[in-house]
Order: C-alpha cells, then structure tokens, then sequence
C-alpha cells in the first residue's frame, strides 16, 4: 500500500509525469518487487530488468537522479528505442538511497518530449530520499525480540 501511495505522490508531484514506476531491488541490483501507476509504468520496469543500461539502474548504481529525453530516431543502444515505442519521450529516475543502503528506484515518464526542468529534479530527488526513508522504515524490524536460552 505505501509503495503505490508514493507512486501515486510522484506524478502529483511532478505535474508533467504521466506515470510513476517504483522498484524495490536487491543489493545486487535485480527486482523484489514493484509497483506502477500505469500499464506503461509496468512495461518500463520489465524493460529496465530486460537491459543493463538504462536510467533507472544508472541512477540506482550511481545514487543520484537521471533525466533522460528519448531520441526519436535509431539509437546505439536498445533501451531508448524500446521506450520511444512505449511512447515514453522523458524519464526522471531516481535511486531510492537510505545511509549506504540502495533499496530501490522511483521514476516518472511523460510522453512529452523534455518534459521535466531542474526544478522537478530537485524536487523529485528530495521526495525520493523520503520515500526511501519511509519505505526502509516499513522493512525494517521494529522490534528485536531477543531469544531466551536457558543455561
């Protein structure tokens, strides 16, 4: 329920959005779980488990956001192709980071080419950052109870 509450917060956020894609990833970087606002949402996730080298796991890798316009015409690298035909034209992802740990990555996409300004990366970045917070707090034990051994 949290996980589709912060995407849903995300593309109000970010009035350009048209969908959010969030993914909660293992530290090695392959996907637990994920939710999306849209059927395109999904299919961005499933193409960003499908190819290396994408923005959503650049900004997972690097700890930082990426924006990214998708050029209409051929490409070297197949992930962009695959986004235009999705009709996704602007993405904005960003790393779901707590301290040192990486849990994740949150994303908006727009169909509108050079959707997104600085101003809705800082912003987006910042909400990323206490979603993570939020979402970390939710994985987190919260209660240690310690065993009883008898001596």
């Amino acid at each position: 329920m949290l996980l589709h509450a912060v995407a849903q917060r995300a593309i109000a956020l970010i009035p350009a959005a048209s969908g959010c894609a969030l993914s909660l990833l293992t530290t090695d970087g392959r996907r637990i779980t994920s939710v999306a606002t849209d059927r395109t949402g999904e299919a961005l996730t499933a193409l960003c488990d499908r190819t290396f080298e994408n923005p959503c796991s650049a900004a997972w890798r690097n700890r930082n956001a990426v924006l990214a316009d998708i050029p209409a015409g051929p490409v070297g690298w197949p992930w962009p192709a695959h986004a235009h035909h999705l009709g996704i034209r602007t993405v904005l992802a960003a790393a779901l980071v707590t301290g040192e740990r990486r849990i994740g990555t949150l994303t908006v996409m727009s169909s509108e080419p050079a959707a997104f300004s600085t101003i809705d990366v800082e912003m987006f970045t910042d909400f990323a950052r206490d979603a993570a917070r939020r979402i970390d707090a939710c994985l987190s034990p919260r209660h240690v109870v310690p065993s009883r051994v008898a001596v």
